[in-house]
């Protein structure tokens, strides 16, 4: 073809226009291979780092600060644990049981209040 510049010095957009007179419907495997804007397997691991997952001395050293994080949680969850008793497994015993004190201390007050009300009435009666 007249005109047409060298295999070299062609662009992917004019190969494909190329393609599509021609009635190709898609590139060979060795255009594809000789492709001069395909990059290097070094270029292409630097660009897609994050994705390939390559370097896996960060993702250790995560793995080691998640541990050491839980590890300092337990020490501090099984401290916790043992000053307060809301914490410890039994904790539904330990809540029922504190209920129980709060409705007897309500019913104690109520027979207080009661207590001292009959004994104004008492007095008054007297005077």
């Amino acid at each position: 073809a007249q005109g047409v510049p060298a295999p070299a010095q062609r662009s992917a957009a004019f190969d494909a226009v190329l393609r599509m007179q021609l009635g190709q419907d898609c590139r060979t495997i060795n255009d594809k291979i000789n492709d001069s804007n395909r990059p290097t397997w070094d270029q292409y691991k630097k660009d897609n780092e994050d994705r390939l997952n390559l370097t896996g001395a960060d993702q250790k050293k995560m793995m080691a600060y998640r541990a050491e994080l839980d590890a300092e949680r337990a020490r501090k969850l099984a401290r916790a644990s043992k000053t307060h008793a809301s914490l410890r497994d039994g904790s539904d015993d330990d809540a029922s049981a504190d209920s129980d004190d709060r409705k007897k201390r309500k019913r104690k007050r109520e027979k207080k209040k009661l207590k001292k009300e009959a004994k104004k009435k008492a007095r008054k009666l007297l005077k």
